[in-house]
């Protein structure tokens, strides 16, 4: 019990600080969209690093994109919060996902390409279908998102399970097959848990209130 309070008294201060940054940097009129941009440009340079073969340097590039993620959410929490910097930041995240891959298939792609595709497309799959469940339920992406979290997503914050997969393969790079094979099977399990909620809810559920 004890140990559970240190780490929400941690993830407080963490927040808190992380907040109290964001407001330093709308106040020198550093706008949330600037630093998603930011974090974009260094997924491309994460893209570059890593179709050369330097992880250390992609590794680098992919934690200051993660760290833009973060911040561009505290200033928008600071300032005004616009649905564009929302649409923004989601493509963001998507793409930069997508560069950081891209750089491992570009760098060996008669090792690489099979396991990154398969990672790639069961990414972008389990996005598309929490997109289309989305749009047919008629709910918001975000407030979906945090209600499927018990059932569905094992996220801390968006898309824990990429996260932890590019991050792998940044730190073993030779061990990128197994990873991407593993997070992609994951990511597929997803998708059919929510295909499986989506039979049910729009579907059975629906013809028993019927």
């Amino acid at each position: 019990m004890k140990i559970v309070q240190q780490i929400c008294k941690l993830k407080n201060h963490i927040v808190f600080k992380i907040d109290r940054l964001g407001s330093y940097l709308s106040q020198a009129h550093i706008s949330a969209n600037m630093i998603t941009a930011l974090g974009v440009l260094f997924a491309l340079l994460g893209l570059n690093f890593a179709s050369l073969g330097n992880f250390q340097l992609t590794l680098l590039c992919f934690i200051i994109n993660r760290l833009c993620d973060i911040l561009d959410g505290a200033i928008a929490r600071c300032t005004h919060q616009s649905r564009f910097g929302a649409f923004f930041d989601m493509c963001a995240d998507l793409i930069s996902y997508a560069l950081f891959v891209w750089g491992f298939i570009l760098y060996a792609p008669s090792s690489f390409a099979a396991g990154g595709s398969f990672l790639l497309l069961s990414f972008f799959a389990n996005v598309v279908t929490l997109l289309s469940y989305a749009i047919i339920s008629k709910q918001k992406f975000l407030d979906l998102h945090s209600s499927l979290k018990p059932l569905y997503s094992i996220n801390v914050f968006n898309y824990t399970d990429m996260f932890f997969a590019v991050f792998l393969i940044c730190l073993i790079p030779h061990w990128f097959i197994p990873i991407s094979i593993f997070f992609g099977l994951l990511l597929n399990a997803k998708s059919l848990l929510l295909i499986s909620r989506a039979y049910f809810v729009l579907d059975i559920e629906q013809k028993g209130k019927n």
